[in-house]
């Protein structure tokens, strides 16, 4: 549970080690870096304090206070302290608050396909954001994630804590997200490389494989996928411009087949394999 604490009565007297943790972070906009920060620390805490304040004294206490996090504020890099405020010349210039928190709660990650993985889809493009490093001036394109963490803001309402909260816990789903996506990819890996290689570049594989796309890549020596799908076999093209797939004959009907040729699905392997060998 994510509890925001009013700055006014915060104790650090009684702050003590346990299941609860404390966060100090600063007020005002809030924004991707600090806020998947928190959403990180939730795997590892139930419970989440948080003082959202820019109060000077507040904040020498905090860093003081090894139980406290204080994150994306204070002007130190403190990981015994746990302080992560990359607003200093002596911090890192390739690292926001994000790749702190994730180095200092996974210092093992390179060695964990997960949290490789996780990182590199997740954590590097929040900090690259953090750090100015990819153009925002972009319209008529998809949004970022920052930019969707950004539009929880309501800078300047009373509703801004509960935003804050908000955007904590659709952080936080996003997290458990690619965390489950990391582990798929990691299956789906194995699946292609269990492949078998038929005539004419059709890559036939023996399980279903949903990220298929992003692990083929540019793979020239693959035009056509066979895979099943529930109970059927789906033909996928790798590229329906390039190598679109025909139409079926009278007499192997499919059971669906897209009008954009990139996908035919059939109730058994030997019928895809029918359909798209005289193809290739």
């Amino acid at each position: 549970m994510i509890t925001i604490i009013k700055p006014e009565i915060l104790e650090f007297k009684n702050i003590k080690k346990g299941r609860d943790k404390y966060v100090v972070t600063h007020d005002g906009l809030f924004h991707s870096d600090e806020v998947f920060a928190i959403a990180l620390l939730k795997l590892f805490h139930k419970n989440i304090n948080i003082v959202r304040t820019r109060d000077s004294e507040i904040l020498k206490k905090a860093k003081k206070d090894s139980n406290v996090f204080v994150l994306d504020i204070g002007g130190d890099y403190n990981t015994e302290k746990k302080n992560f405020d990359h607003h200093q010349k002596q911090s890192p210039s390739d690292q926001s608050t994000i790749i702190m928190v994730f180095k200092y709660l996974f210092p093992y990650y390179k060695k964990d396909e997960v949290l490789l993985k996780l990182r590199n889809r997740l954590i590097s493009g929040i900090n690259a954001w953090d750090l100015g490093k990819i153009d925002r001036n972009i319209s008529n394109t998809p949004l970022y994630l920052p930019q969707v963490i950004s539009a929880f803001n309501r800078f300047g309402t009373p509703e801004q804590d509960y935003q804050f909260i908000k955007a904590i816990d659709f952080a936080e789903q996003v997290i458990a997200n690619e965390i489950n996506t990391a582990k798929e990819l990691l299956e789906a890996e194995k699946i292609w490389n269990n492949r078998t290689m038929l005539d004419g570049d059709v890559a036939l594989l023996n399980k279903h494989c949903a990220f298929w796309r992003s692990i083929q890549g540019d793979n020239p020596k693959v035009k056509f996928i066979i895979q099943p799908s529930g109970k059927n076999w789906s033909v996928l093209s790798v590229n329906s411009q390039t190598y679109p797939l025909p139409y079926s004959t009278n007499d192997n009907k499919p059971i669906f087949e897209h009008k954009n040729r990139f996908i035919t699905i059939y109730k058994n392997l030997s019928s895809a394999l029918k359909y798209v060998i005289p193809i290739v």
